[in-house]
C-alpha cells in the first residue's frame, strides 16, 4: 500500500490557518485518519511534529471559543483531552492550564481550579496567563472567607459577619465579581441587624454597580420590602425583621444566574464554524448597542480582533488586540490577547521582511530575518520560511559562503517545506560556481 505523504506550509491554510480557525478540525482529522489507514514510515519526524502541533493548536483554539460560547463543561472536557495529548514544551501549554482553571471556576469547582492556576504558576511563572491566574487564586481565597461570614451571619451574629465582611471588602478589587456578592451579603446583615436605611443603601449600590449579579434579583427584592415597611427605625420591635429566624442559610458559594442566551452567542457560533466576516460583521453591530460596562462588552471586543486575525489582517488584528488589552484590563481575555499579539508581531515582522525583499532592500530584510530566526523555534510555522528567504537573500546579496551555510541548514531542518526544491537547486548552482571559481582564474 503507497505511503501518504503530507507537507505543511506555513502559508494559506496552512499551520497558522489552524491556529486562528475553529473549522479546521474536520479537516485535520481527515488527514489524521489517511496517515492511520496508510501508514506513518512515509512521513518525517519534521512532519509528524507539524502534524501534532497543528492538531493541538486547533484543538486549543476550538475550546477557548467553546469558552467564549459559555460552554464551560464541554469546553474543560476538551481541554483536559488536550492537557493529556500535549507537551509541557508546547508553546500552548500556559493557555491549556489557564482555561482548565477557567472552567473549573466558572463551574464553581474551585478546588480544582485553584490546583489547574498553581501548576501553571509553578511550571510557567513567567507566562502571560500567571498573573491573572494568581489574582483568580487570591480571589478563591476571598471566597472562601465570604463562605465564613456567611456562616457566622446564619448563626445569628450578624456583627461579627459584618466585620468580616468590611475586611474581605478592603482586600478585593471593586471592580472584582465577588465585591457584588459583598456588598449583598453585607446588606443582609444590616437587614438582620434591624438597620433597614443601611440594608437599603447597601442593596441599591449592589443594583447600581453589579447588574448581572447572581444576587440582583434577591437586592431588588429585599430594598423593596423594606422601603414598604413604615415601622419606626427608633423603637425597639419585639417583632421578628423583615427576615425571619427561619430564612433559609445564605449559600457558602454565591449562586450562578441561570445561563440565558447573550446577543453575541450567535457571533462566536460562526467564529466556530469558521463564518469570520458575518462573525465580525455582528460583532461590530453589537459594539453599538452594548454599555461597555457590561459584562459581555470584553467579550465582544475580543471576539472582533479574533475574526479580523483570522481573515488574515495582520496590522489591523494587533491594533484591535492592544485597543482590548487597553480598555479591558481586567478582562480573562487579556492574558490570550497578549499572547496572540506577541504572535502576530512576529508575523507582522516576517510581512515586512518579504516586503523589503520585493524592493530590493535586500540588506534590511536580513537583518530583518537574522532577528527573527533567532527568535523562533524551529517548530515554529514561520521557522522554515524564514530560514529559506535569508538563504536567498544571502545568495541575491552576493554572500555565498553565508548562502551555502544557509541552504544547508535550511534543507537539513526543513526536508518536506514546499521550497525544498528550489533550496536543493540553489545549493547545487552555488556549490559548482564555487568549485569553477579556481579554474576561471
Amino acid at each position: 500500500m503507497k505511503h501518504t505523504r503530507i507537507s505543511i506550509k506555513a502559508h494559506g491554510k496552512g499551520f497558522f490557518g489552524a491556529m486562528i480557525s475553529g473549522a479546521a478540525p474536520v479537516a485535520l482529522l481527515g488527514c489524521l485518519c489517511i496517515i492511520g489507514l496508510t501508514g506513518c514510515s512515509g512521513l518525517s519526524r519534521r512532519d509528524k511534529e507539524n502534524l501534532r502541533l497543528e492538531d493541538i493548536h486547533t484543538r486549543f483554539n476550538r475550546s477557548h471559543f467553546g469558552v467564549l460560547r459559555g460552554d464551560h463543561e464541554w469546553a474543560l472536557g476538551e481541554l483536559t483531552k488536550l492537557r493529556e495529548d500535549m507537551r509541557l514544551s508546547d508553546d500552548i501549554a500556559p493557555g491549556v492550564l489557564y482555561w482548565q482553571g477557567y472552567c473549573y471556576w466558572e463551574l464553581d469547582r474551585n478546588e480544582a481550579a485553584q490546583g489547574a492556576f498553581r501548576e501553571l504558576i509553578e511550571l510557567f511563572p513567567e507566562s502571560v496567563y500567571a498573573s491573572d491566574a494568581r489574582r483568580k487564586l487570591d480571589t478563591s481565597g476571598a471566597y472562601g472567607k465570604l463562605a465564613k461570614a456567611c456562616t457566622v451571619m446564619s448563626q445569628g451574629d450578624p456583627d461579627l459577619a459584618l466585620k468580616m465582611l468590611r475586611q474581605l471588602q478592603a482586600d478585593v478589587r471593586s471592580s472584582d465579581k465577588i465585591a457584588g456578592d459583598i456588598i449583598f451579603q453585607m446588606g443582609q446583615c444590616y437587614e438582620k441587624m434591624g438597620k433597614k436605611a443601611e440594608a437599603c443603601e447597601q442593596y441599591e449600590k449592589l443594583l447600581a454597580n453589579f447588574p448581572n449579579s447572581a444576587f440582583i434579583a434577591d437586592a431588588r427584592k429585599s430594598r423593596d420590602a423594606l422601603l414598604q415597611t413604615t415601622a419606626p427605625t427608633t423603637t425597639p420591635s419585639t417583632t421578628p425583621t423583615t427576615t425571619p429566624a427561619t430564612a433559609p442559610t445564605p449559600p457558602a458559594t454565591p449562586p450562578k444566574p441561570p445561563v440565558t442566551a447573550r446577543p453575541h452567542d450567535k457571533a462566536f457560533q460562526l467564529i466556530s464554524q469558521g463564518e469570520f466576516a458575518q462573525a465580525l460583521k455582528l460583532l461590530q453591530e453589537l459594539t453599538q448597542q452594548i454599555d461597555p460596562a457590561d459584562d459581555a462588552a470584553d467579550d465582544v471586543a475580543f471576539g472582533i480582533a479574533r475574526c479580523v486575525e483570522a481573515l488574515r489582517k495582520t496590522r489591523d488584528a494587533i491594533t484591535q488586540y492592544e485597543k482590548f488589552i487597553a480598555a479591558f484590563p481586567d478582562s480573562t481575555h487579556v492574558a490570550e490577547a497578549k499572547r496572540r499579539t506577541a504572535e502576530l508581531g512576529l508575523r507582522r515582522r516576517y510581512e515586512k521582511a518579504t516586503f523589503a525583499i520585493s524592493l530590493d532592500a535586500t540588506d534590511l530584510a536580513i537583518s530583518t530575518l537574522v532577528k527573527l530566526k533567532s527568535e523562533l523555534k524551529q517548530t515554529h510555522p514561520l521557522a522554515g520560511d524564514v530560514g529559506y528567504d535569508l538563504a536567498c537573500c544571502y545568495e541575491k546579496a552576493g554572500n555565498v559562503d553565508q548562502a551555502i551555510t544557509e541552504y544547508k541548514e535550511f534543507l537539513l531542518t526543513f526536508p518536506k517545506s514546499e521550497h525544498i526544491a528550489d533550496a536543493r537547486a540553489s545549493l547545487q548552482k552555488l556549490e559548482q560556481d564555487a568549485t569553477a571559481q579556481p579554474s576561471k582564474e
